[in-house]
């Protein structure tokens, strides 16, 4: 499952993959009066149909434009204010970072870094400011990139530097300008994961687990990291990385697989700590998984065979997809209040992998970018 989240989504625009229930402990309590007239776990302010005991949302799925020529796309991220980021291709075989925004389907690129204007780029993540985060080809290799608010022109991050030339990317930025991804660290390929403070920073390398690779996907408001990292005796498993005092250095913590699975991914964090993710079983049927950690303690919740969480907003809603790897994959929202409530985003071949506070939703249907809006 090394490098899977982004390996993966390369691929959709031919190939197919998805969540069922999804969940992990809820929110909440407080002290006012809750109503909940279907008894479904989700009160009337948050249900879109208080009165339909199966249904929470009505999400309008939109299309986005691929670029001229363009066979597909694919949106992987989306901000609260709106902005969503993916790649296209541009009907000349090469793909290219996107960028679009909630209410208009009309893509920009992000370009590789200059001099490399015929060359491939993509992007992975993006903040409320607007700066996107993603990869870009730059001479022999691909590097980390980003793209500022007003840019449409890659400017590479700096690399750790430990093997010249090395291949790295960038997959997720926080709202105050934190950067996190991954670059080879030697001959066989392996990558450390890595933090960047801000776009002009040199990155740190985050701790191991023991093992001779870890990478780093999404960042948290708070600085909480997760990903994935090889642990000792070999297996994959997701990764927490948690600021230290002073956030000058972190603690790694493994998010060990289900039960008789072989290996873990975590892909997303919310405020409240809930991690979100996959865990492989040994015939590589993929459970989507809900980490709580307390201390040294770590419990996960098993969403059901076939299933991806791939992202979870401050507002108790995780997206993904169902029927993983099944070819019909279905894209879905899930409750944490009731996580045997999946609602279908769209039809199959879908898969969404962002949502924001908004409960705006994107990923990939078929072979193009999709935006969904409530309704």
């Amino acid at each position: 499952m090394k490098q899977l989240k982004f390996l993966v989504i390369g691929l959709m625009a031919a190939l197919a993959l998805t969540l069922t229930a999804c969940g992990g402990g809820g929110g909440g309590g407080g002290g006012t009066v809750v109503t909940d007239n279907d008894g479904d776990g989700i009160p009337n302010t948050e249900d879109a149909a208080p009165n339909d005991p199966t249904s929470f949302v009505n999400l309008l799925v939109t299309e986005l434009e691929r670029f001229t020529g363009g066979s597909f796309s694919a949106a992987v991220a989306v901000s609260d204010a709106g902005d969503v980021v993916g790649f296209s291709d541009n009907g000349s075989a090469v793909t290219k970072g996107a960028k679009w925004t909630v209410g208009s389907t009309t893509p920009t690129e992000l370009g590789p870094v200059s001099g490399n204007a015929a060359e491939y780029s993509a992007a992975y993540g993006v903040n409320d400011a607007g700066v996107a985060v993603g990869e870009s080809e730059s001479g022999t290799t691909t590097v980390a990139a980003y793209w500022p608010a007003a840019s449409t022109t890659a400017s590479a991050l700096t690399p750790l530097g430990t093997v010249a030339d090395a291949v790295g990317a960038a997959y997720g930025i926080n709202a105050t300008g934190q950067i996190v991804g991954e670059e080879v660290i030697d001959a066989a390929g392996n990558t450390a994961a890595l933090l960047w403070s801000d776009t002009t920073s040199a990155p740190v390398a985050l701790p191991n687990l023991g093992g001779d690779f870890t990478s780093a996907y999404f960042i948290g408001a708070d600085g909480l990291i997760v990903g994935e990292a090889q642990v000792t005796g070999g297996q994959v498993h997701g990764a927490l990385w948690t600021p230290d005092a002073g956030a000058a250095t972190f603690t790694a913590t493994a998010l060990p697989p289900l039960a008789g699975h072989v290996a873990s991914v975590a892909f997303g964090i919310d405020a409240s700590g809930r991690i979100v993710g996959e865990s492989e079983a040994a015939d590589g049927t993929l459970h989507g998984v809900i980490w709580e950690v307390d201390g040294a303690s770590v419990t996960a919740t098993d969403l059901g065979a076939a299933t991806s969480a791939q992202a979870i907003n401050g507002f108790n809603r995780i997206v993904g997809y169902a029927a993983a790897g099944s070819g019909s994959d279905q894209a879905v929202v899930v409750d944490t209040r009731n996580l045997a409530l999946p609602q279908a985003v769209g039809t199959p071949f879908s898969q969404a992998y962002d949502i924001n506070d908004s409960d705006e939703v994107v990923g990939i249907s078929g072979t193009q970018a999709f935006v969904a809006v409530p309704q």
